[in-house]
């Protein structure tokens, strides 16, 4: 969901600014049992195939280790009622911001892998909203700055051996595909 949805009533009234707002794992640790309930849901169809569980929109190690925190009372909430669940879900994290691309080493140190967020990423980076009618001309993924930046992001990820995939539009654009395909990502 984005930061202009109201999910199923439980956002407190209208954000002034819901992109830079309560969404993502904000959302998600702010509203802990909803969070909690989708954990042990995931887990428990882990047992059926294979899943990664993606954390969005982290910003920083905390958020990412407090997510982690609650994954856990999950796992232990479905032991405790004696349901089978997936113990070795492999978990990683949204890269949706400037502060957690620039923070890889940090968050390689607790998570299995990254998927770099383009849409949030490039508004972010950009300062524009893409679904603004006014600016969104300026929404530019083919920017000097925003080649370079997911350049460094990916050669920050190959260097900590830290598995990355791109979303996004411009991971569904063919005419970024050689670009991403340069930079050695597989993984659209």
């Amino acid at each position: 969901f984005g930061g202009d949805k109201d999910i199923f009533g439980m956002r407190r009234g209208r954000e002034e600014n819901p992109f830079l707002g309560l969404r993502g794992i904000r959302f998600s640790l702010e509203h802990r049992e909803v969070f909690k309930t989708q954990l042990c849901a995931i887990l428990r169809a882990a047992v059926h195939g294979h899943l990664h569980l993606l954390h969005p929109m982290i910003n920083d190690i905390h958020e990412f280790e407090a997510a982690t925190g609650i994954l856990e009372e999950a796992k232990d909430d479905l032991r405790k009622r004696g349901l089978d669940y997936s113990d070795s879900l492999p978990v990683g994290c949204m890269v949706e911001t400037p502060c957690s691309a620039l923070t890889l080493d940090l968050l390689a140190e607790v998570c299995q892998f990254v998927c770099l967020g383009t849409n949030d990423l490039l508004q972010y980076l950009l300062a524009v909203d893409r679904l603004n009618p006014q600016v969104q001309h300026m929404y530019m993924p083919g920017q000097p700055a925003v080649l370079r930046f997911l350049r460094d992001t990916v050669d920050s990820a190959r260097s900590l051996n830290l598995p990355l995939s791109v979303c996004g539009e411009m991971a569904s654009d063919p005419i970024y595909a050689p670009f991403f395909l340069g930079l050695g990502v597989t993984d659209l």
